[in-house]
Parts: C-alpha cells; structure tokens; sequence
C-alpha cells in the first residue's frame, strides 16, 4: 500500500497553521478562525481538510468529548522537511543537492541570502 503523500495543499496549510498558532481545537474554532464565520459550508470544509490531514497523519482527533478535539501531530519544521524530501524524490531520485541547484538557479537570491547559505555551508563541514 503506498503512503500517503506529505504535500499539503494551501487549504490544509491553512488548517496547520491555525493548530499550530491556537493549539488543540474543534472544528468550529478552526473555522471561525479562518473565516470569521462558522457557517455550514465552512463548517463542512474544515472537517474535511481535517480528515485529509488526518488520513496523512497529519492530525491527530480527540473523540473524548461531544466536538471532537484536533491537534497537529507534525511540527511546522518537519513538514517542510517531509515535503522537500517529497519533491526530491519524485523529481530528482531522491537527491537534495540537484534540487537545492535548480531551486538557486531558479530565483535571485539577495547578497543576505547568499551569506547565509554560505554560513549553514560552513557549519555542516
């Protein structure tokens, strides 16, 4: 059985943040948050962004009381990593470096950019 993928779309991104800048939450928090309103629709959105995120693991539910609690399982650091590790390997074999390359290659980085580049370089050797 293939695992779930670690993409998340901007819809579930928005969803983690708000975990990640509230905490455990049910889902009329979640979207009163997000939409200032908790409406049936925005309701019905936020349960099933939560059940995606739960199906990749993403999300854990607390059915302990009458709303059923939700709390991010992954931390926002990991889910990056997870993420780039995704694109890496479906892309580039699985290498960093070539994907690091085309990603520098690709925009214009900023002499603070480039020093700091240069300093997390130098710390890895």
């Amino acid at each position: 059985m293939p695992r779930p993928s670690s993409i998340v779309t901007d819809a579930e991104l928005s969803v983690l943040e708000y975990l990640w800048e509230h905490g455990s939450s049910v889902i009329r928090e979640i979207a009163s948050g997000l939409y200032a309103e908790n409406t049936p629709a925005y309701h019905a959105t936020v349960n099933s962004l939560l059940d995606q995120l739960e199906k990749k693991k993403f999300v854990k539910r607390d059915r302990g009381g009458f709303a059923h609690r939700f709390t991010a399982t992954i931390e926002r650091g990991d889910l990056v990593k997870s993420q780039l590790q995704e694109i890496a390997d479906s892309h580039f074999d699985g290498a960093i470096a070539p994907m690091l390359l085309s990603l520098v290659e690709k925009i214009k980085l900023g002499r603070r950019d480039r020093e700091t580049i240069r300093k997390i370089i130098d710390k890895i050797q």
